[in-house]
């Protein structure tokens, strides 16, 4: 019984080593708290404010405005500079993602996910597959836009903390 429970042991622990973990798709989720007293419709509008600051054209990114729900789902997306190769230079990517703020009274959640390039497909948190011939400059790039994803996911994140905190308190 013993040995079998070994031999089981053993060879779950040789199996799960060769197992691949799958690529994650990078996103970003927090939830802010602010004062308790501030009502989601106050926060809700202030998202929507935000939106209207940071987006060429709101009424085009906001996919869904719910302001009963405390819900704003907003389709964006960044420029980024793409390193190429020798012979074809930077290149100037577009990476989409999706924006979600909820609100609730007192607090608000923001989630960042389904980052897109435009060439490379979704972004996840390993390194690009591809035909071994184009790896070298393909990994520069997925590395590139992986760089300027996290980059921009905290850069968001600071533009709507420091919004709220700024419209809330005046």
């Amino acid at each position: 019984m013993k040995k079998t429970l070994l031999l089981v042991c053993v060879t779950l622990i040789y199996v799960s080593s060769f197992a691949q973990q799958s690529p994650r798709p990078l996103s970003f989720v927090t939830v802010e708290t602010v004062d308790s007293a501030t009502k989601k419709e106050t926060l809700y509008l202030n998202g929507v404010e935000w939106v209207g600051k940071h987006f060429a054209s709101a009424s085009k990114v906001i996919q869904i405005a719910d302001k009963d729900a405390g819900l704003l789902l907003v389709k964006g997306s960044f420029n980024y500079q793409a390193p190429g190769n020798i012979l074809s230079g930077v290149d100037s990517r577009l990476i989409s993602f999706m924006l979600k703020l909820s609100f609730k009274d007192g607090r608000y959640k923001i989630e960042m996910s389904d980052f897109r390039d435009e060439a490379l497909g979704l972004i996840t948190d390993a390194d690009y597959q591809d035909e071994p011939t184009l790896k070298k400059n393909m990994q520069k790039q997925w590395k590139a836009a992986q760089q300027q994803t996290q980059s921009n996911m905290v850069a968001v994140h600071k533009s709507i903390k420091e919004f709220m905190e700024q419209n809330i308190n005046w």
